[in-house]
């Protein structure tokens, strides 16, 4: 109970002793005042809550995460009376607006109060930003009621692309990359007709797409370095804040981890699921890339089969080139299938997004990395 509400309360006990026992008109007087002054406060909460006026502006509605996005917000008493207490509060879960601490005002008659400020996103998707709800408090702050915008601000926020220097399961790899790529014969840009026999790795998917029949790459026989990558788009959570920065932890380290191979100019194949069906990039230059980047920057995390099962379908049926760098969630059966991988002979290197009590077992420290909520994913994988 607020200081006015104890002082109210102590003021319609002393009235009813008053008129109990002494009566008279001052003790009536008091008394009626004790129980008419919640009904004025309570009509002067309906009021107000019917008459202020509150607006929002948001310069951008696709912002990279981290960006700084322009926002404004304004609060308005267009009345002869004053707003005795307007408290604005903000969604905070998944982004926050700089200077901005939430405190209630009061705004004199035909007061206007604007607020110039940024919006910044903490996690890629698609979310609510900006004013969450409003709370009116009446002149007495005895009651209150809240105002949630009919409309409220959504935004499309798109994950970073970090720039690495480095990448920490790189030095366990070089010599395994260079040993594929002088073990294999390596395709160049040509391509020819599907053969019965042709290896499914081979299959060139683009001119495929184009063509509508099965193209395959022609060799020169001159070694070319690969690498592929395979990650999960299954459901991590069903806490929305956990399930929102796990998927984005995932998808910027493969982002960041793509870009730096095509740097290095060694190509990256790439592999994720999209409603069960196996969907595939190749990446040799900037272009691809940036193609890439728009594939993967909207995609939603549904995983309509299980991450595990799915690696085996893409290990055994597309065949991915060089070292494969596995991005996934903790999946009790994963151990099994990346030494069934590795007994197939490929050359599996797993980074894992997990939550800091998780326990990984089973999966060689040599060749894992894990990556725990609330950890900056360029301190990790450099």
């Amino acid at each position: 109970m607020t200081v006015f509400g104890v002082i109210w309360s102590i003021l319609l006990i002393a009235a009813t002793v008053f008129v109990s026992f002494y009566g008279g008109t001052l003790s009536y007087v008091l008394f009626y005042t004790a129980l008419i002054v919640p009904l004025v406060a309570f009509v002067y909460l309906l009021y107000v809550f019917r008459r202020f006026k509150v607006s929002q502006n948001l310069t951008s509605h696709h912002v990279v995460k981290g960006a700084a996005v322009p926002y404004s917000y304004s609060v308005a008493n267009h009345d002869i009376i004053p707003y005795a207490g307007v408290k604005v509060a903000f969604f905070d879960d998944y982004s926050y607006i700089s200077g901005e601490d939430g405190g209630e005002e009061c705004l004199l008659p035909g007061e206007k109060r604007q607020r110039d400020s940024e919006l910044f996103c903490l996690y890629k998707g698609e979310y609510k930003v900006g004013i969450r709800k409003v709370t009116i408090t009446d002149f007495l702050s005895m009651f209150r009621l809240s105002y949630k915008l009919p409309r409220p601000l959504k935004i499309k926020v798109y994950p970073r692309v970090i720039e690495l220097d480095s990448f920490s399961l790189e030095d366990d790899t070089a010599g395994k990359r260079e040993n594929a790529a002088n073990t294999n014969d390596i395709p160049d840009a040509l391509v020819r007709d599907y053969v019965n026999g042709d290896p499914i790795k081979r299959i060139h998917w683009k001119a495929t797409a184009r063509s509508g029949k099965l193209m395959t790459r022609k060799y020169t026989g001159e070694p070319k370095e690969e690498i592929s990558i395979v990650f999960d788009t299954g459901l991590f959570s069903k806490k929305p804040a956990e399930r929102l920065e796990a998927e984005d932890k995932l998808i910027e380290a493969v982002i960041a981890v793509a870009n730096y191979f095509v740097s290095k100019m060694i190509t990256v194949n790439v592999f994720w699921q999209e409603e069960g069906d196996i969907k595939a990039a190749v990446i040799s230059d900037r272009r691809e890339f940036e193609s890439f980047y728009s594939a993967v920057a909207e995609l939603g995390f549904t995983g309509a089969v299980a991450f595990p099962e799915f690696l085996e379908r893409v290990l055994q049926g597309v065949a991915p080139v060089g070292v494969t760098y596995i991005f996934s969630f903790p999946h009790e059966t994963l151990p099994e299938k990346i030494k069934a991988a590795e007994s197939l002979g490929y050359t599996p290197e797993t980074v894992i997004v997990k939550k800091s009590t998780d326990v990984i077992t089973g999966i060689g420290e040599t060749s894992l990395l894990t990556i725990n909520l609330g950890e900056q994913i360029e301190h990790v994988i450099k």
